[in-house]
């Protein structure tokens, strides 16, 4: 990694919490009624509205590479704080079938 990614990436640190909470938030409303709508679809759509800010605040391309490692657990912890909070409701199992 050379001095400007890492220059890139302390800059974008202060601002990226935000920018994943609002991106969880955001796929959340958008896809919550979706019928089966799996998680990993729901962090991914998480991840490239994360990339797609950084990309358009002119973020170096070297310095997303290596963010992208940090990415998917900082979503899941936002995931599971708005879970342990109730922000997020988990939508309601299928019934079984029964025979």
């Amino acid at each position: 990694m050379n001095l400007a990614a890492i220059a890139t990436i302390l800059a974008i640190v202060p601002n990226l919490f935000t920018v994943v909470d609002q991106a969880v938030q955001s796929v959340e409303a958008s896809l919550a009624n979706v019928p089966g709508i799996s998680g990993s679809a729901k962090l991914q759509a998480a991840e490239q509205k994360v990339h797609a800010f950084l990309t358009a605040a002119g973020t170096d391309v070297a310095a997303l590479a290596n963010l992208s490692a940090v990415l998917t657990p900082l979503i899941n912890a936002a995931v599971a704080i708005f879970n342990a909070t109730g922000l997020f409701k988990k939508s309601a199992a299928a019934p079984s079938p029964t025979a």
